[in-house]
């Protein structure tokens, strides 16, 4: 039956790609910064970012148009079909599926490895710079290399047929299958991170406990840094003292010396010795890099998590006694639209951990409907929660929006469980823009290979492709192809391997990682109102510690704030109290983003001459418009709510 015309393009399809675009910027606004990454890096990883979001959206058309064609084909009255809301050239989308998949690929396998060996290297100069990172990658491609080729000459003699795209299949089938086996890590330990963490967010108190708990450690990390980072600084101070300005080496010296922190300049004297060759000179440049990242990263952890505590523990305290107290060292706008976000900023804080707790268990309800689909969908295909529910929408608007709801919720956990691994000092995603090259470029590799797995997998969830009127008309798959090309990678690979998501899922749950830790006598922290340990106590100690050192820098210092504007959403106050100085970043929420938008008048600030306590910001409930007053004078402890703070 000839097919009627399709549009190439869509005004949909365009708002779609436009938000994708918005979206991953916001991502990888959240960890770097556009100004002060290097553009070799920030464009790829936005590319790769850029590609491996748009399958939330693509996928659903995919699977809408490829219903829409097998209704069509197989209808006595083909314009009985419903068109999706969203209907687009099959060609079209299978260009689009093919660009997708070759550019991530070709940037997860050659691209970002050789960027992040480029951004990591100790070698000085560009020429120098990209020798070093094609000779760190010539092992990983030389080894690669050697195993492809083996697996093509066993696969070449195993099946019958020999043809070009055959053998292109082969490559994609192998492809798949390694992103498939970390897909089924990252969505077995997802699935149940996801709605656990969400609940626990709305217990406060625990919360408040658990930021405690890790304040002692990473108070322990930023001393180990800067201990590191001063042993370095030293011997960097000894090799500017002695080598002198015609030396061969000054250069690098000078290159080196363009990296330090401000600390380097109180240094008086250097200390300690590197040998007088260039690749002792590269092993220096590399260790002091990795120090200089590590210190900026840990300072920056620690004052995140310590606002946070600090924040908590206002309103854990506001809620014990239907008051609230806020820090004097806490800025606020000021102007007409204060008092009324600073209402519904409250608001929030009291329907929070209801609504925390709902959503955890909506997330939860999906979780064990995914873990159910994935591991009984392999016997009973029809059965499977998700295939039920496309084929009851089917040709309907509510089969495209189940479908992204799915790959979406699918692509939060395998997300959230690569956002927040930590591979000791070589990877980790630090938000407010403290995440270092090599890092992105980590993350925005692997992003890209579990792009074609994640979609796969959905449409065997969806029984898709076990069902070949689906297969044969769906451009993604017909970009794919059958893994079943290779013959250890049969559709029994994909059928039978998604079970290991309820064994990832199952040891998750109940904290078997845990368990074995506990059983090595590592503790770590257990998510209950009755736990204690000591370094709960001592970090309830070290937050009160700061807290005051924090309000007295702000009180002797008041004549002479700076603020200085950092990186996105984050300001930086610093405050000189005798010799030293408190660098303290205000973390705004969208309500005071929403305020200093609206109002756009000058900040006042409140202030008291008794640093033993937390002021409370004078506000003036009175005349509308009225600027609220600095308060220079004693005040009271609390500022009474305008309606009784209810317990959780």
């Amino acid at each position: 039956m000839e097919e009627p015309p399709f549009p190439l393009v869509t005004i949909g399809l365009w708002l779609q790609i436009l938000l994708v675009f918005g979206f991953s910027l916001f991502m990888l606004n959240r960890y770097v910064s556009f100004k002060k990454t290097a553009k070799y890096v920030y464009l790829p990883v936005a590319l790769g970012f850029f590609l491996s979001f748009g399958i939330l959206f693509l996928l659903p058309l995919d699977i809408g148009m490829t219903s829409y064609l097998q209704c069509r084909s197989s209808a006595t009255d083909p314009e009985s079909c419903n068109k999706p809301y969203d209907l687009v050239d099959p060609n079209t989308l299978k260009i689009l599926w093919t660009v997708v998949y070759w550019t991530t690929f070709a940037c997860t396998w050659l691209v970002y490895p050789l960027l992040q060996s480029f951004s990591y290297s100790g070698h000085f100069g560009f020429k120098n710079r990209v020798l070093g990172a094609i000779r760190e990658n010539v092992i990983f491609y030389g080894v690669g290399a050697l195993i492809f080729i083996v697996v093509l000459i066993w696969v070449y003699f195993s099946v019958t047929q020999h043809s070009f795209m055959d053998t292109l299949g082969i490559g994609i089938a192998i492809s798949n299958a390694w992103g498939l086996l970390l897909l089924i890590c990252f969505l077995g330990y997802g699935l149940c991170h996801v709605p656990r963490t969400i609940w626990r967010l709305a217990n406060r108190p625990v919360q408040l406990k658990y930021i405690q708990f890790k304040l002692i450690g990473l108070k322990k990390d930023v001393d180990s840094s800067e201990e590191d980072l001063l042993k370095l600084l030293k011997k960097l101070k000894k090799l500017d003292e002695s080598i002198s300005s015609n030396h061969a080496f000054r250069e690098y010296v000078d290159q080196m010396l363009k990296i330090v922190p401000d600390s380097y300049s109180k240094i008086r004297r250097g200390s300690g010795n590197v040998r007088n060759s260039y690749s002792a000179y590269v092993k220096f440049h590399t260790k002091l890099k990795s120090a200089i990242h590590n210190n900026e990263a840990s300072k920056s952890m620690y004052n995140e998590l310590l606002i946070k505590a600090i924040e908590i523990e206002d309103i854990v305290n506001a809620q014990a006694t239907s008051y609230f107290t806020r820090p004097n060292f806490q800025f606020r706008k000021s102007g007409t639209c204060s008092p009324f976000f600073f209402n519904i900023e409250w608001i929030w804080i009291l329907i929070q951990p209801i609504t925390f707790r709902l959503l955890a268990i909506l997330c939860a309800l999906i979780s064990v409907t995914l873990v159910y689909s994935e591991t009984v969908f392999f016997l009973f295909p029809k059965y499977s929660i998700f295939a039920l529910l496309v084929t009851a929408t089917r040709e309907t608007f509510w089969m495209q929006a189940f479908s992204f709801i799915g790959v979406s919720y699918i692509a939060a956990c395998v997300f959230s469980g690569l956002f927040n691994l930590k591979l000791f000092n070589y990877y980790q995603l630090i938000p407010h823009q403290h995440t270092d090259e090599n890092s992105i470029l980590f993350s925005a590799a692997y992003l890209s290979r579990l792009l074609a797995p994640l979609a796969l997998n959905f449409l065997y969830v969806i029984n898709f492709v076990q069902r070949e009127e689906y297969s044969d008309l769906s451009p993604f798959l017909r970009v794919m192809g059958p893994m079943s090309v290779v013959p250890f990678l049969g559709n029994n690979f994909q059928i039978y391997f998604p079970i290991a998501v309820f064994l990832f899922t199952f040891a998750t749950l109940f904290n078997l990682g845990n368990k074995v830790l506990s059983l090595c006598r590592v503790k770590k922290f257990q998510f209950s109102e009755d736990y204690e340990d000591g370094r709960i106590d001592e970090g309830r100690a070290l937050l009160s510690e700061e807290r005051e050192r924090m309000e007295r820098g702000l009180i002797h210092s008041y004549e002479n704030v700076s603020t200085k504007s950092t990186t996105g959403d984050i300001e930086s106050q610093h405050f000189e109290s005798d010799s030293e100085i408190f660098e303290y970043p205000e973390e705004k929420s969208i309500f005071s983003t929403f305020v200093g938008f609206f109002s756009g008048s000058k900040e006042s600030y409140n202030t008291t001459n008794n640093s033993s306590k937390s002021s409370s910001e004078d506000f003036m409930w009175g005349n509308k418009g009225k600027e609220w007053e600095k308060n220079t004078s004693l005040v009271d402890d609390t500022q009474k709510l305008p309606w009784e703070l209810s317990d959780d």
